[in-house]
């Protein structure tokens, strides 16, 4: 297990680093670079690091909205949670805009008995006929 967390955390690196330097294999215009959520201060709470990467050109400003979903069960029922179930975000959508890189820290407390399993981000840019963009990561906190 522990060998497991430690690969999927150096591939998120290797990737996070891949995408500063440039490397793309898409022709996406925004994406998810890096997710990482570590534990709050109380029980229940946790909070999501959310780095996105560059668009294709770096001369290019992105911006558009993002919505998180997390995937889970209450006892023997699935359950969805958008961000403003689990968080002060009001209309359930936070806001990018940026050049090169953005990091949106976003705290969440979930409900008692809710178990997590995973993560769903959707990047929706304000351009024009650029299609969003959906990641779905697995609920792995990390220490720290």
């Amino acid at each position: 297990g522990d060998l497991q967390a430690d690969v999927a955390r150096l591939t998120r690196d290797l990737a996070f680093y891949r995408g500063v330097m440039g490397e793309s294999a898409s022709g996406q215009v925004v994406r998810v670079q890096q997710f990482r959520i570590t534990r709050g201060k109380v029980p229940g709470e946790f909070l999501l690091r959310i780095v996105l990467g560059r668009p294709l050109r770096p001369e290019d400003f992105a911006s558009g909205k993002v919505r998180v979903n997390i995937e889970g069960s209450m006892g023997a029922t699935a359950a969805t949670l958008d961000l403003a179930q689990v968080s002060d975000v009001p209309a359930g959508e936070l806001t990018f805009s940026y050049r090169y890189v953005q990091t949106l820290d976003q705290p969440v407390t979930l409900p008692a008995g809710f178990v997590p399993a995973r993560v769903t981000v959707e990047l929706h840019p304000s351009r024009k006929g650029v299609n969003p963009v959906r990641e779905t990561f697995l609920w792995t906190v990390e220490n720290g």
